[in-house]
């Protein structure tokens, strides 16, 4: 089986959580099956440049990666419809020359950023589409979403991640017989449990939807309370709004107890998740976060807002706590009574370990690996 595996972000350096799943999944597709398998990277945060870096990733996949710093003929057109049509005109040239040198299976597009490439390949070489949606975030006027309408309406089978984004797509789109399949998780990296320090962490993207300024208000009326002037709270990750939440905690006055840490390797993120005491994921919109599972893996307790997919992943009270979006006094109670009580914390991170073993993402790519099959079956 030979697969065209289409995503916007990808290894050796993540940009956001799709590129960790994609990495993660053919990861294990490789290791558990006889396939073949090409990873196009169509770079959504960068210029790409006319020709794309072409290697081969450590499992044997090739890998070619539209990336780069191409100029732009107007600086002022830096802004996502321009930026999404030039990349996908340039990356087309390319495929269009050496499509010849590609035989698929199945195309495998992984949300909107290289939905041309998608079709272009889907209508030219009368192959099977399987599309992942990870996300519905962009309002109905966006160009984001109609794109996600057409990936939905031109696959042969659409995945959504959790069974909340399910309802959202063919609510929106009018479409039905999407699947769930979620994201999956690594085991843990640790040979043993750490000892936890004191920290909590957030890991994702800095954007209006994940909610960074509820937490940091919220992390302001912890440290109000003396008892817990000692923690500090690593954030990492990169976005538009880094800077303005780095202006925020300052005036928040509690700078000095807030790192922002940048982009940091997924190995290096999970060992910082695994010492803390407590991980956020504050987000307002959130079909399904990665770093709560890997949280749940490393053995640390997870505080979420009560949102999306996070309802799906986190049982509340028993693998997590939830809370209302946009509630900084409801997240800094949750805070305190984790970092109060050690006893309750374990028991959260003990019944998070046990339920997070149905994510690990060999169960995750059996069932992509099956859907493969049953498209090429109805396809023929």
């Amino acid at each position: 089986m030979k697969i065209a595996m289409l995503t916007p972000d990808y290894y050796p350096i993540f940009y956001a959580g799709v590129g960790v799943h994609v990495y993660n999944l053919v990861k294990n597709l490789k290791a558990l099956y006889d396939m073949e398998i090409s990873v196009f990277v169509l770079r959504c945060e960068v210029n790409i440049g006319s020709e794309p870096h072409i290697f081969e990733a450590p499992e044997g996949v090739q890998v070619v990666e539209f990336t780069g710093d191409g100029d732009l003929p107007n600086s002022e057109l830096d802004y996502f419809t321009y930026k999404w049509t030039r990349n996908n005109v340039i990356a087309l040239e390319y495929m269009a020359t050496h499509l010849k040198e590609y035989e698929f299976d199945v195309i495998h597009c992984h949300d909107l950023f290289p939905v041309w490439i998608m079709d272009f390949l889907r209508r030219k070489l009368d192959i099977p589409v399987v599309s992942s949606i990870h996300a519905r975030s962009a309002d109905e006027l966006k160009i984001e979403d109609s794109l996600r309408g057409f990936l939905c309406r031109k696959s042969n089978a659409c995945v959504a991640v959790s069974g909340k984004l399910k309802e959202e797509l063919e609510d929106r789109y009018k479409t039905t017989g999407i699947r769930v399949i979620y994201n999956g998780v690594t085991a843990c990296l640790a040979k043993a449990r750490c000892e936890k320090e004191n920290y909590l962490t957030y890991c994702g993207r800095i954007c209006n939807t994940k909610g960074l300024d509820v937490m940091l208000e919220a992390f302001s009326k912890v440290l109000t309370d003396n008892r817990y002037k000692r923690f500090s709270l690593k954030i990492m990750g990169a976005g538009e709004l880094l800077d303005q939440m780095k202006k925020y905690s300052e005036e928040l006055n509690i700078s000095g107890n807030v790192q922002f840490l940048g982009y940091v390797p997924n190995e290096e993120a999970r060992r910082i998740i695994s010492g803390a005491r407590i991980h956020l994921v504050p987000s307002t919109y959130e079909p399904f976060a990665t770093s709560a599972l890997e949280a749940m893996e490393e053995n640390t307790a997870v505080i979420a807002s009560r949102v999306g997919g996070l309802q799906e992943m986190i049982q509340d009270k028993r693998t997590g706590i939830l809370v209302e979006p946009s509630n900084a006094e409801e997240l800094a109670s949750a805070i305190k009574v984790l970092l109060d009580d050690e006893s309750y914390r374990k028991d959260i991170e003990e019944g998070a370990r046990e339920y997070v073993k149905q994510f690990e993402w060999s169960n995750i790519a059996k069932q992509i690996y099956e859907l493969y099959h049953d498209v090429i079956n109805s396809f023929k």
